[in-house]
């Protein structure tokens, strides 16, 4: 049993580091007070409505009450919070959220899981001279806990996570509401 518990959490590091490059590429960063903020984060400025999916959560965690009725309803309530409207047109942009499982069959008392949101938005490449729908925003957390605590520990990861996204939407809308205003004086 002690050689299994490093072998999980080798592969808990290694879903973190491979999430952290994903993160380095298109996810959030924080801002300096002096930097313009990075172009994922303002992607998200002025957001007013979105699709929203979530895709099928895994036994592993439905067996512990993390639903995708769950997870849905904590994303309604902060879009409604943000003033930002569901809708199902195809044409607005989607916020996907999935999770990711890894569990080892010899530690039944341990769980790891990878918590993800993304925006999928139109945006248009000019050497191609066309338009995509691309994640301009993505977003993870990576836990590891014991399975008993499971529940409470995937609430708080994806409050975590919906936080962050907030938090990203308000900075971008401001930015992009200084980079608009006239210069004074």
């Amino acid at each position: 049993m002690p050689r299994i518990l490093p072998a999980l959490c080798l592969t808990v590091f290694g879903i973190a580091c491979g999430g952290a490059a994903v993160l380095c590429f298109a996810g959030p960063v924080l801002p300096s007070a002096n930097k313009r903020l990075p172009d994922p984060i303002l992607s998200l400025a002025n957001l007013k409505r979105v699709r929203v999916r979530v895709t099928p959560i895994s036994p592993q965690l439905t067996r512990h009450d993390v639903t995708v009725q769950l997870v849905r309803e904590k994303i309604e309530t902060v879009l409604k919070e943000m003033r930002v409207t569901i809708v199902d047109d195809p044409e607005a942009p989607k916020l996907e959220f999935m999770t990711v499982v890894v569990v080892e069959p010899t530690i039944p008392e341990a769980t790891a899981f990878n918590m993800r949101i993304l925006l999928y938005q139109s945006t248009r490449i000019d050497r191609l001279d066309r338009s995509f729908i691309v994640p301009t925003y993505s977003d993870f957390n990576v836990s590891l806990d014991r399975t008993e605590k499971l529940r409470e520990t995937a609430v708080v990861t994806l409050e975590q996570i919906l936080s962050r996204f907030r938090k990203s939407v308000e900075d971008a809308t401001r930015a992009i509401g200084r980079e608009t205003e006239p210069p004074s004086g």
